[in-house]
């Protein structure tokens, strides 16, 4: 699932170019200050240290605050990470919760080879996810054995496009899917301004994102 990057457009030209430093490559750090949540509001406050090393004149330190606006989910991992990067996409697969429409899937046979099946659905969220998503995230049960082990059964609701993926999965070992109907239809222009940014290990979805130099 091919995701577009569109940190050129979004990241202030001088983070970019320090990003891009050898001084950063070897003796960057990118340090979270503070997080502070208001309202659907959240301000990020970090810092990008170059350690001594190249530099004569010693550390240098650059802060910045970053505001997302209409905030959807984040993910806080750790507060200090050396050589961490931003990038910004307006489609990922982190986005399809918020940004796709969603449908209900459901089977009608008891299938074949389902530990197999098994198998292959958790290699699906590790490998071709990147294991972004929880496997027990859009199924209707969290034990996947016993809800493949029916004959019939609602198996998933969710974003169309992870969906598309259990429907070709379940097809293949003869569970003969199908779409009963869609459950959540998004308005389109609303959709469509959702980001995702990742700054190290952490990420934040929202609706605008804005830089500031302090």
């Amino acid at each position: 699932m091919k995701a577009i990057d569109i940190t050129k457009e979004i990241l202030p030209i001088e983070l970019d170019s320090l990003f891009d430093t050898v001084e950063y490559e070897n003796y960057g750090i990118f340090k979270i200050d503070k997080i502070s949540f208001e309202n659907n509001v959240i301000e990020f406050y970090f810092t990008i240290k170059i350690l001594e090393g190249l530099l004569d004149e010693g550390e240098e330190n650059y802060q910045w605050k970053l505001r997302i606006t209409n905030y959807k989910d984040y993910n806080i991992e750790d507060s200090t990470n050396v050589d961490a990067f931003i990038t910004i996409f307006s489609d990922h697969i982190l986005l399809s919760h918020y940004k796709k429409n969603w449908k209900e899937l459901y089977f009608k046979n008891y299938g074949e080879n389902l530990e197999k099946l098994f198998i292959e659905f958790h290699n699906l969220h590790s490998l071709t996810l990147d294991n972004f998503i929880q496997p027990k995230k859009y199924i209707t049960n969290e034990n996947l054995e016993q809800l493949l082990g029916h004959q019939n059964a609602l198996f998933s609701e969710g974003p169309e496009d992870i969906l598309d993926l259990y429907f070709n999965l379940l097809l293949k070992y003869g569970k003969e899917p199908y779409y009963f109907k869609n459950k959540k239809k998004l308005n389109d222009q609303t959709k469509d301004e959702f980001k995702i940014i990742f700054l190290g290990n952490n990420y934040f979805i929202g609706e605008h994102l804005e830089f500031q130099k302090l």
